[in-house]
């Protein structure tokens, strides 16, 4: 859940989307 979480922020792009912010927005939804 935490990952998720992380991941949130990834969806909307705020100041800067990081790849890593990505990757993980992408597992998030995975899961």
């Amino acid at each position: 859940m935490t990952h998720a979480k992380a991941g949130s922020p990834g969806v909307f792009p705020v100041s800067r989307p990081s790849v890593f912010m990505r990757i993980s927005d992408t597992i998030a939804y995975d899961v």
